[in-house]
């Protein structure tokens, strides 16, 4: 990809992260790091991503039917994970018809690398946090897509009593350790691209 097209690239996602900022779409507890990681940095910027949440859903007819669930509670926020414990799980099975359950989303950032050498060090960074399934692969144009995962989602199918909710949370809690751990890796390496 000629420079001219990576850097054009680059300043589209940013305006629209901050365009999805205004707007309330970007997870509160990373908005600030997501801003700043991709502000000045000429060697990879991301593209989308979720910083793990907890989701209460509900499908018409059965778990695989994730397109027609449809969210009832979420949040992103470890503090606020116990929550749902307040309220009778038993109760919020058995408003209306079909499966309710609880899912744990891992945290998931995508980003666009100029060259190969700064998505092998994304990934490094996301495995030594324990993001072991990360991955990226060579894009049209020259760039690399980098997606750093744990694709390990956990499900819960209420009625359940609230230490199945509590292991979620644990889960929860861990998952934004890793989170943290990346986020410190990623800083040093956007360090180094800011001295070439």
């Amino acid at each position: 990809m000629q420079p001219a097209a990576w850097y054009t690239r680059r300043r589209e996602a940013l305006e629209r992260l901050r365009r999805h900022a205004a707007e309330g779409q970007v997870d509160p507890d990373i908005l600030e790091w997501l801003l700043h990681i991709n502000e000045d940095n000429a060697c990879f910027f991301t593209t989308s991503s979720c910083s793990g949440r907890l989701v209460l859903l509900r499908s018409a007819s059965d778990l695989l039917d994730k397109a027609g669930a449809k969210s009832l509670w979420v949040t992103h926020d470890t503090r606020e994970c116990l929550d749902i414990c307040r309220t009778p799980l038993g109760e919020l099975a058995a408003m209306g018809s079909g499966l309710t359950w609880l899912s744990l989303q891992p945290p998931i950032v995508h980003f666009l690398s100029i060259n190969e050498e700064w998505a092998l060090g994304i990934v490094r960074c996301a495995r030594e946090s324990g993001f072991i399934r990360s991955c990226y692969r060579r894009e049209a144009g020259g760039y690399y897509f980098v997606e750093v995962a744990a694709h390990d989602k956990l499900h819960v199918i209420l009625p359940v009593d609230c230490a199945a909710v509590k292991a979620l949370c644990s889960v929860m809690a861990r998952y934004k350790e890793r989170l943290e751990k990346f986020k410190a890796c990623i800083e040093s390496l956007k360090e180094q691209c800011r001295h070439l």
